[in-house]
Formats: C-alpha cells, structure tokens, sequence
C-alpha cells in the first residue's frame, strides 16, 4: 500500500499529458504564412468576449454541467471552454483554490488513479496566492484569457482520461525525469488547445506571460514558458497551419 501511495504521488505531482501522436506537430508543425492574421486588429476580432456567451450559462450547465463544481465567478469561462471537449461532459471535475507554483493545475485526484476512467474525479486547482508563488492572479485575467487557460487544463484532463492508472504513473516519472519530456508534453498540450479551437484564447494568454511587463511575473515562471510552452507566435503559426483563422465561428458553433 506505501508502494500505491508513492506512486500516487509522484503522478500528482508531475500532471502532465501525452498526445504522442502529436509530438512531431508541435516543433515541426508547417507554417503557412499569411500576414492578415499577424494584424492586431483581426486577431482581436477572433478573441472570446463575454458579452457573447453570457446568455448561454443556464444552457451550457443544462447540457454539460452535471457532476461540476465551479465557483460562481469562473463557470461562464469554464463551461465555454468545456463546451470544446465534448468527450470530458460526463466527467466528474471540481475546480478549487490550491498553494502552487502555477497559475493553474489539472489531474485526477489522488483516490481516482486507478478507478475505472468513467469513475475517476479530476480537479482544476487555481492558486489561492496564500504560498510563497503567486502565478498569475487572475484578476489580471480578461474573459478570453481565462478560457484559454481552462482550455489548456481540459486538455491535460482529456490526456488522463485516455490512459489507465499505470499509464498515469509512467508518464509521471517521465515528467519528472525528462526535461525534454516535459517540454515536449506542454508544447504538445497546447497544441491540442488549438486543436480544439481555442487558440485564439490560448495565443492571449501567451502574450500576457511572455510579453506584458505590466503584470506582475516572476522572471522564473516566465522563463519555465519559454522553454516549455509554445510562444504566441507558434500559437498563431499553428491557428494559421490549420485554417482556423477561416473558421473560428466560436459564437455561432458554441452559443446558445
């Protein structure tokens, strides 16, 4: 039982996905170039704005918001961006305040490792900013952002929904072990966001954590980004690569 709770924690710890089938897409993705996307005014134009999906809240919690606990405050973001993951309706996810080093983390709980994957729990943790790392507060997040953020953590729960209990372990050990592992998993990570369809938010946030000196970033949560997260211009590479940017009808396809 020592051995189970070990391993337990060394999967908790790490949280990281794997989307091997993608591995090659997120360094060596083709870019196709088209400067009409690099026009600030037309990315803006494909940002998520909350006026947009406010109406829709009742509808999507209807639909898909079975088995959540989201605080009042984050479900309009949340449930947006879940409304992109329609594999992951079903699935028990509870989102909570956590001490951490990161802005946000995703994983099963410790309990849901080895249950079956229709019975697992997963938890979004978001940092309460009571420990000596802050992430980013989010505060500073606009609407956009925040469901760029959750749409980078649904993909890591979609990760470990498509694995058994000691796939889990294992890629935690790898996680921990590998720092090119690491680095190819968070970059594969995003690439599932934009695969999604959410890269116009994921690409803000981008902005934001490598870019923006008026919010308060640590030099080292910046530099973790850099080497292990695309940047917002691989982002909107890849948007461009996979003709997003002539089909993100966002409003019309996940409005209600």
């Amino acid at each position: 039982m020592r051995f189970t709770n070990f391993i337990c924690v060394v999967f908790l710890l790490a949280t990281a996905p794997l989307f091997g089938q993608m591995s090659a897409e997120a360094d060596t993705f083709a870019v196709v170039k088209d400067t009409t996307i690099n026009n600030a005014d037309t990315v803006l134009n494909y940002y998520f704005k909350e006026e947009d999906y406010k109406d829709s809240l009742d509808e999507y919690k209807r639909l898909f918001g079975q088995n959540k606990s989201v605080p009042d405050t984050l479900q309009l973001p949340f449930f947006v961006a879940l409304s992109y993951y329609p594999e992951l309706y079903a699935d028990k996810i509870e989102i909570e305040g956590s001490i951490m080093s990161h802005t946000m983390q995703a994983r099963p709980t410790k309990a849901s490792v080895f249950k079956r994957k229709s019975k697992r729990t997963y938890k979004i943790f978001i940092n309460n900013r009571k420990g000596v790392y802050k992430g980013i507060h989010l505060a500073k997040l606009n609407f956009n952002m925040r469901v760029g953020f959750f749409g980078h953590e649904l993909a890591h729960l979609l990760s470990y929904k498509m694995r058994n209990g000691m796939q889990l372990i294992g890629m935690g050990f790898k996680y921990i072990f590998s720092k090119k592992y690491k680095r190819q998993l968070e970059r594969e990570t995003d690439m599932e966001t934009v695969k999604r369809g959410l890269g116009y938010p994921l690409h803000e946030t981008k902005k934001l954590i490598l870019h923006d000196d008026a919010v308060e970033i640590p030099p080292a949560y910046r530099l973790n980004s850099k080497k292990n997260y695309m940047t917002d211009e691989e982002v909107l590479d890849a948007i461009r690569h996979m003709s997003f940017e002539n089909t993100a009808t966002h409003t019309e396809l996940k409005k209600y």
